[in-house]
């Protein structure tokens, strides 16, 4: 177990957190999740998380003098990775703006590294508190999130949890999952897409443009096009998740989060997403020109909730992602359901099952934020 700062390039910094599994960096600019990187069988390592192309690396894309490729929008600039969306999508969220980090160290009751951080927003009407975690023998990234209404008048507000993967790890014939009750599709403007808007139940059998049938679950070749889903989730399941498997690499990330709260005082998400990015922006930054080709072969994983948010109410919410290998390649062909149980998180198809090591009720992760928030 370890935990450090790291100088980047151009007055970016970051934190190093590691186990014996994972291993983590967490930029301030943003709260990027750079890498959540673990060993693969052959003995090699890979993150799983992109780093896009069209990543700036200096310290803000308002004295970047090309910030006009990058529509003078910060979390455009920084984007990479995982990372939070809140309250909303302007140059005012989480994503845009710079965390301070409060402290870090070590957990004498769970072995663990953690470190806490806040976003430096004095002028906003709302305040956040970040904690990332990692336990011993557990290859999980536990976060939780601290958010407050300073202002005399409601917050309403929607919190969007996305992870950004790509190459090496992402490619064709990956597969990915949700537990999910409905979908619906929304196309994006600019961009071809293969399903046309629409609401369905199955996402294996999805009626396309050319009156054909796509399986969404399965990842496909560069297409150059982009789909987006939205899923509403099922609220009886104990956990809520979303996954992508690569079978030739036998690994498996899965996000996973409360479904219920636990108390009062607890928000769940209520919604998964799905951003299939293969390679159909031809916008920057995504191209290098207007009607240029996509530099990204990208799927954006996503979890979100909506509140209201009370003057000086605070509310807290928790997530986990998991990056580990399996045994048995019947895997690949995907799970057909997600477990919890006391060592952690069971993948089960039939009778094909895999156990990653974590703490899906969040005792930790809850019992830490207690203490340091």
């Amino acid at each position: 177990m370890d935990i450090r700062r790291l100088k980047l390039f151009n007055s970016r910094n970051a934190a190093l957190l590691t186990n014996d599994l994972v291993q983590l960096v967490v930029e301030d600019q943003g709260g990027m999740v750079l890498e959540f990187s673990a060993k693969i069988a052959n003995g090699g390592r890979v993150n799983p998380h992109a780093i896009p192309s069209h990543r700036g690396t200096g310290s803000s894309v308002y004295s970047d003098e090309n910030g006009e490729f990058w529509q003078n929008n910060p979390t455009l600039y920084q984007q990479a990775g995982s990372y939070l969306v809140f309250p909303r999508e302007d140059e005012h969220s989480t994503a845009a703006s710079y965390w301070l980090v409060e402290q870090y160290g070590t957990d004498p009751e769970f072995g663990g590294v953690w470190l806490t951080s806040r976003m430096r927003n004095r002028l906003e009407g709302w305040q956040i508190r970040k904690l990332d975690l990692l336990l011993p023998n557990q290859p999980v990234h536990y976060t939780a999130y601290q958010v407050t209404n300073k202002a005399p008048e409601p917050l309403r507000a929607t919190a969007q949890h996305r992870t950004l993967l790509g190459p090496p790890f992402l490619e064709q014939g990956c597969v990915v999952n949700t537990n999910a009750a409905s979908f619906e599709s929304f196309p994006i403007p600019n961009t071809q897409s293969r399903i046309p808007a629409g609401q369905f139940n199955d996402w294996k059998k999805i009626q396309t443009r050319e009156n054909g049938l796509l399986d969404l679950t399965e990842i496909p070749k560069v297409t150059n096009t982009v789909d987006f889903i939205k899923a509403a989730l099922n609220q009886d399941a104990p956990l809520g998740f979303t996954s992508m498997i690569n079978p030739r690499m036998q690994m498996a990330y899965v996000t996973f989060f409360p479904s219920k709260p636990e108390d009062e005082d607890e928000l769940v998400f209520t919604h998964t997403s799905f951003l299939y990015q293969l390679g159909g922006m031809s916008q920057p930054p995504y191209a290098l020109y207007a009607g240029g080709l996509d530099q990204q072969y990208t799927v954006e994983l996503g979890e979100e909730l909506s509140t209201t948010l009370e003057p000086l109410q605070t509310r807290i919410f928790f997530h986990a992602r998991a990056f580990a290998p399996y045994e048995n390649a019947r895997l690949g062909g995907n799970f057909h359901s997600l477990e919890q149980t006391l060592e952690g998180i069971l993948l089960k198809r039939t009778k094909t099952t895999a156990l990653i090591p974590a703490d899906p009720s969040f005792h930790a992760a809850r019992t830490l934020a207690k203490r340091l928030f």
